[in-house]
């Protein structure tokens, strides 16, 4: 998460609404997941299932967007090594 909020910090318009969304999906993924195991802790097991199933749905878009922020937008890669080599 620090990793996250110090690449999305230095980032400048749609890579920023971007890198915005992917943190809240990343973060309703965790609080679903938080759910999920409260859930099944309380005997819930189908509600605990379906809040596991949610959390996936959110993480699998979090990703893609994670994505979107690596290979479109260039955010975390390190291009030291890249302008040594060209």
């Amino acid at each position: 998460i620090a990793t996250g909020w110090a690449d999305w910090s230095n980032t400048r318009g749609q890579a920023r609404r971007t890198g915005l969304i992917h943190g809240a999906l990343n973060e309703a993924a965790f609080v679903l997941n938080v759910g999920s195991l409260l859930a099944r802790r309380r005997g819930r097991r189908g509600l605990g299932k379906a809040l596991s199933g949610a959390a996936l749905g959110v993480a699998v878009a979090g990703g893609f967007l994670g994505g979107e922020l690596v290979y479109r937008h260039g955010l975390g890669v390190g291009r030291t090594l890249a302008h040594r080599q060209g």
